[in-house]
C-alpha cells in the first residue's frame, strides 16, 4: 500500500460517508445505472444506458426517494445518485463485487492523521530530490518508506551537513553525477580518496567511449605510433621554419642598422678591440653602440643582479620579461624594470617567496636562510597591473602531481590524466640512522638512471644532507660508466641536481627522489616546491610515516598526504628500485 493509494481510499471512504447522509446503505443495492439513466444525470452521453420509458422513469424517481432519508431532499438529487453509482464501481474494484460501500468508525480519525503525512513527506520528496532516500515517497510501498525513514533517523547528525553540502552537489547531479556522489555516500568514502574514485570513475568512462560504437573510428596502435612520427617531424620543420625566419629578420634589422649607424660601428668595433687586452666592460661596449647591439642581440637574457653593472642606464628595450617574479623582490628588480617600455611579470603564486641571496665559501655553511619579510614582485605587481592566471599546467604529466597544489593557487589549476599504472607519488619509510635513508634514495636515484632517460633531481632536507648524498652517490658508482641521466654539465638544461628543499622552487625535472622529513616542510610552500619540480614522479624516502606528519593547518605535511595514494607506500630498510 502506498500513501497515494491510501489518499485515493479515505477519499471513497468520505464520498460514502457523504453519500450515506443523504440515503439509506440501500442505495448501493438499488439499480443505479436505470436510476441514473432516468434522472438523466450521466455526464458521459456516448456509454450511458438507454433512457427508460415514462413509466419505468417514474418508477425509478420513486425508488430514489424511498432510499432518502427523512428530511428534505438535497437540490442535487441526480448528481448524488451518480455519485453513489461511482462509488459503488470504486469499492467493488478494491474489496470485490459482494462488497459495498460503508463508513467503518475512525475513518475521520484516520483522514485527520493523513493530511499532515502527506504535506511531510511531499516536503521531503522535494528537498530529497534526484536521491535515492527521496524517490517517488508518495508511489513507493509504505514499508519501503519506513525504512528509509528510519534511515534518515539514523543519520539525524548529518543533517546541517546535509544542508550546506545540497546546494553544492546539485550542479554534479545536473550533469548526469548523482549516481556517483550516492554511491561515494553510501559506501562512506573518506574525503580524502574521493579524489582517487572520481579520476577512476572518469578514466573508465573515457575508455568505455573510446571502445563503444559512439567513436566509429577505432586505429590501430602502428597507425597511432604512424601518427605520432609525423606529427613530430611537422612539428620539428615547422620549428626550424620558425628559426629561420627569425635569423633573416634579425640580419635585415642588422643590415639596416649598420648602414644608418656607420658611427657606432666603428665605436663597436674599436671597443671590441680594446677587450682584447683587458677585461671586457659590457656595460661600456653597449654604451658605444646601442643600436647596433640590440640589432645583433635583439634579445638580452641576464640576472636581475647584475643589470645594473652590464647594461647603460639610458638604454631603453621594448619588452623587460621577470620570470620566476614569485622569488624575488620589487628592489631587485627595479633596475630591469626601469630600462623597459613595457613590462611582462611572470611567476608562481604558489611558490615559497622571495630568498635571501648570499655567497658563502663553503655551501655546508649556508643552510636554509628561511623566508623574507618583503613581498615578492609578483604580488606588489599584481596589485596595479592585469592579472592572467593560467588553468593548465602542462609541464606536470599526471594530475596527481597537480591536485595536491590547489590550497597553494588562488584560482583551480588542471593537468593531464597520468597514463603510468605506478602512483605519481610514492612513499618509501626507512628505519634507521640517516645513511640508510641516503643509500635509501641513492638506489632510487640509480635505478631511475639506469631504466630510461628520464631527467632526474635528488632533494634533501639541507646542504650537509645534499653533500652527504652527493658523497654516497659517488660511491655507489664506483667506476661504471655514469648513465645519461646522471650527468651533471652545467651546459646541459636537464642536467642532474642535488638540492636542499629550499633552494629546488623553479627547478623542473622528470623524477625527483626526496630524502626528506617533516622539519623540512614547515610551510605548504615548501612542500609544494618539490611536487611542481616533478614532471613525472615522486619518491619520498622518509623515516616517520606521512600519515603520521604534523596535522597542523600551516604545515607542509597536508599537501604531501594530498599527494599520496593510499598504498603507494613501501616499508623496509631499503626501498625497491
Amino acid at each position: 500500500m502506498t500513501l497515494t493509494q491510501w489518499a485515493h481510499r479515505l477519499g471513497l471512504l468520505s464520498r460514502a460517508s457523504d453519500t450515506l447522509d443523504h440515503f439509506s446503505p440501500g442505495i448501493y443495492d438499488a439499480p443505479l445505472e436505470q436510476m441514473v439513466a432516468a434522472l438523466g444525470a450521466d455526464r458521459d452521453s456516448t456509454a450511458a444506458a438507454p433512457r427508460p420509458g415514462a413509466v419505468a422513469r417514474a418508477r425509478l424517481r420513486r425508488q430514489v426517494r424511498q432510499q432518502l432519508r427523512p428530511g428534505t431532499p438535497p437540490p442535487d438529487l441526480a448528481e448524488r445518485v451518480r455519485r453513489a453509482r461511482d462509488e459503488k464501481q470504486e469499492w467493488e474494484e478494491v474489496a470485490g463485487k459482494a462488497a459495498r460501500p460503508t463508513a467503518p468508525e475512525g475513518w475521520e480519525e484516520a483522514l485527520a492523521a493523513h493530511a499532515p503525512i502527506g504535506e511531510d513527506l511531499a516536503w521531503l520528496e522535494q528537498a530529497l530530490t534526484g536521491t535515492s532516500a527521496g524517490d517517488e515517497l508518495s508511489t513507493t510501498h509504505l514499508d519501503t518508506v519506513l525504512e528509509r525513514l528510519v534511515r534518515l533517523d539514523a543519520r539525524a547528525d548529518r543533517a546541517p551537513v546535509a544542508a550546506q553540502a545540497h546546494p553544492l552537489l546539485a550542479p554534479l547531479r545536473e550533469r548526469g553525477l548523482g549516481e556517483l556522489v550516492d554511491d561515494l555516500a553510501r559506501r562512506g568514502v573518506p574525503a580524502d580518496r574521493v579524489s582517487q574514485e572520481v579520476r577512476f570513475v572518469h578514466r573508465s568512462s573515457v575508455l568505455d567511449h573510446l571502445t563503444s560504437d559512439a567513436v566509429p573510428q577505432q586505429v590501430g596502435g602502428d597507425t597511432v605510433r604512424e601518427a605520432e612520427r609525423s606529427f613530430r617531424a611537422a612539428d620539428r620543420a615547422h620549428l626550424h621554419r620558425n628559426a629561420l625566419r627569425a635569423r633573416r629578420a634579425v640580419l635585415r634589422r642588422l643590415r639596416r642598422t649598420l648602414s644608418g649607424h656607420a658611427s657606432q660601428l666603428g665605436a663597436w668595433q674599436r671597443a671590441l678591440e680594446e677587450t682584447k687586452v683587458g677585461a671586457v666592460d659590457a656595460r661600456d661596449v653597449i654604451s658605444r653602440a646601442p643600436d647596433v647591439v640590440l640589432a645583433a642581440a635583439p634579445v638580452l637574457l641576464a640576472s636581475q643582479l647584475a643589470v645594473p653593472a652590464v647594461l647603460p642606464p639610458d638604454l631603453t628595450l621594448g619588452l623587460v620579461v621577470v620570470d620566476r617574479a614569485g622569488r624575488t623582490t620589487t628592489a631587485r628588480t627595479a633596475p630591469a624594470l626601469a630600462r623597459g617600455r613595457q613590462v611582462l611579470v611572470v611567476g608562481d603564486s604558489g611558490g615559497p617567496g622571495p630568498s635571501h641571496f648570499a655567497v658563502v665559501a663553503d655551501p655546508r655553511a649556508e643552510g636554509d636562510p628561511g623566508p623574507m619579510d618583503e613581498p615578492s614582485l609578483l604580488s606588489r605587481a599584481a596589485q596595479v597591473l592585469p592579472v592572467r592566471h593560467l588553468g593548465t599546467h602542462y609541464r606536470a604529466l599526471d594530475q596527481g602531481l597537480v591536485a595536491p597544489l590547489a590550497p597553494l593557487m588562488p584560482r583551480p589549476v588542471h593537468s593531464f590524466p597520468g597514463v603510468e599504472r605506478a602512483a605519481s607519488v610514492r612513499e618509501h619509510v626507512v628505519d634507521g640512522h640517516v645513511s640508510a635513508r641516503v643509500e635509501a634514495g641513492v638506489r632510487l636515484v640509480l635505478g631511475h638512471a639506469r631504466s630510461g632517460p628520464d631527467s632526474l633531481l635528488l632533494v634533501t632536507d639541507d646542504e650537509a644532507g645534499a653533500e652527504d648524498a652527493g658523497i654516497a652517490l659517488r660511491a655507489a658508482m664506483g667506476e661504471d660508466e655514469r648513465p645519461a641521466s646522471l650527468s651533471d654539465d652545467e651546459q646541459h638544461s636537464q642536467a642532474f641536481l642535488v638540492l636542499p628543499v629550499h633552494r629546488v622552487a623553479g627547478q623542473t625535472r622528470d623524477r625527483v627522489v626526496w630524502i626528506g622529513s617533516p622539519e623540512a616542510v614547515r610551510s605548504p610552500e615548501a612542500a609544494g616546491s618539490v611536487l611542481a619540480a616533478a614532471r613525472r614522479s615522486v619518491d619520498l624516502v622518509t623515516a616517520t610515516p606521512v600519515a603520521d606528519w604534523p596535522t597542523g593547518a600551516g604545515h607542509g605535511a597536508a599537501i604531501v598526504r594530498h599527494a599520496l595514494v593510499p598504498g603507494a607506500r613501501s616499508t623496509g630498510t631499503a626501498p625497491p628500485c
